[in-house]
């Protein structure tokens, strides 16, 4: 009878989580890998960004702020990028996951301590990306002036603010201050 009623658990546990559109997101393997390598963070959820942000997002068929899907090292794999909230609130990590061979590399892009509600991931186009003209550019570790690429990337920031545009090159990631 304990047997069945921890099955039971767990099966619950698995249909409320893929309920979500953000957990629902990411497959069950990076799922554990995820867990398992960050213990101070959690998987986002829906709604963890403002009720606003999620509701104009739908409309262009997002249903999901904090988690997105592309092929970041351009070898036809999904690859995701992720923000994962801390468990102890008030702060998050931005994470890229990308698909290997045998398994995914794991990247532990930044971590605040601020606040997530009201930021955002989408996909970054390939292309040629420059810093911002609002403001000299200052060298930081990962920080490019200016990027060229034949690979797809994301952009994280505030919705409908300031963003940095990330990408995977030969060299690792790197990120372009682009839009202020």
């Amino acid at each position: 009878m304990r047997s069945f009623l921890f099955g039971m658990v767990l099966l619950l546990a698995s249909l409320s989580a893929s309920a979500d559109p953000c957990i629902g997101s990411i497959p069950g393997p990076v799922r554990r890998l995820l867990v398992q390598r960050f213990p101070e963070e959690r998987l986002p959820v829906a709604t963890d960004t403002e009720k606003e942000d999620r509701l104009l997002e739908a409309k262009n068929g997002h249903q999901c702020l904090l988690v997105i899907t592309a092929d970041f090292n351009a070898d036809g794999q999904a690859d995701w990028a992720l923000l994962m909230p801390s468990k102890k609130g008030g702060g998050y990590r931005l994470v890229a996951v990308v698909s290997q061979d045998k398994g995914h590399t794991v990247s532990s892009l930044l971590a605040w301590n601020g606040a997530y509600e009201n930021m955002g991931l989408s996909v970054a186009s390939p292309g040629f990306h420059h810093h911002t003209d609002a403001y000299a550019f200052a060298p930081e570790q990962g920080a490019v002036e200016s990027l060229r690429t034949r690979r797809n990337g994301f952009y994280f920031g505030e919705e409908e603010g300031a963003a940095s545009a990330y990408f995977l090159t030969t060299k690792g990631w790197v990120f372009v201050r682009e839009i202020d």
